[in-house]
This record gives C-alpha cells, structure tokens and sequence, in this order.
C-alpha cells in the first residue's frame, strides 16, 4: 500500500522509504515524476476563468499522485479547482516535463489549457483569492489529490481581461 500516515508507515515506508518526501524522491528518480506549467501567460481580452486541466486516462492504469498546485496572478484573482471525471481537453495542449531530464519515460496525463475564458467542469474541490499581486497554494504541504484512472483536476484563475497568470501542477505516477 501507499504511505497512508500510521505509526508502520512512518517506521517502515514505502518500499523501504521512510517518508513521504523521500517517496516522492524515490518516484523522482526512477523517472516517475512530472510537471506542467502554464508559464507566464496572458489572460484574454475579456475577465475570465484561465486554466490548467491534468486528466488521467481511463485506460492508463496507473494512479496519479498531485502533491503541488499553485497559481499566481499579476493583479487580483480567484483561483478555483474541480475535480473531474471527463477530460475538459482545453484548447491548448501541453507537453508534461520528467522531473528527471534526461529519462526517457513519458507521462500518461493528459495535459491542456486555456487563455479564453472557460467555464470550468466538475466539482468544486477547492477555492480562494489573490487580494493583489500574488501566488495562491490549492494543494498545501502535506496535502495531496490522488487521481486514479478516468479522474483529473481543472484549475482556473479568474483574472481581469489582459493579466499576467500563471498555474504549475507537480505528479507522481505509479
């Protein structure tokens, strides 16, 4: 089983991994881990929901472990996350990146975002504000989403027309 926070757990590991963060370390380096950014991006010409989407396909057979979500934005926002059961497929595909450059072990997530406007689907899992400048934590320290197959997680920012954003999501697949 997975490291589930009891007293064996934290005594014993994961496959002889004594803790959550060097199990996120031992995925790291057998090439299991992954990440996808936005970047820096600019919202539409209209105020708006922005957003990432990480969608774990039904037939991938594996599980997906997202233990950071951020956002930023350059002016005041609302960021959002739902969870999923059917891939949004925003607009834009994006290509997620190992965590250890040079693996040749591709993810099996499905990847896309949206500068326009977009209605987000699913269900509400998570809200917040960015009163001005500022980053915005959907996922703490600690806290993580587990996406088994057929699941994935949307997160919007809701940013004035024109705005500088931005939205990263860190995995592990196993």
């Amino acid at each position: 089983g997975l490291f589930n926070g009891s007293t064996i757990d934290r005594a014993i590991g994961y496959k002889g991994v004594q803790s959550t963060q060097d199990w996120l370390r031992y995925l790291t380096l057998k090439g299991q881990a992954f990440s996808v950014t936005t970047g820096v991006a600019t919202s539409g010409a209209s105020a708006g929901n922005n957003a990432l989407s990480l969608f774990n396909p039904t037939a991938s057979g594996k599980t997906v472990l997202v233990y950071i979500l951020k956002s930023f934005s350059a002016t005041a926002g609302q960021p959002q996350t739902s969870l999923t059961t059917a891939d949004p497929a925003l607009g834009t595909p994006l290509t997620p990146l190992n965590n250890m450059p040079g693996s040749s072990n591709s993810s099996i997530a499905s990847c896309t975002t949206s500068a326009s406007t977009v209605a987000l689907a699913g269900n509400i899992q998570d809200v917040g504000s960015i009163a001005a400048a500022g980053l915005y934590e959907a996922i703490e320290s600690g806290r993580c989403l587990v996406l088994s197959p057929g699941n994935g997680i949307e997160h919007g920012l809701y940013v004035n027309a024109t705005s500088k954003y931005g939205i990263t999501i860190y995995w592990v697949e196993f």
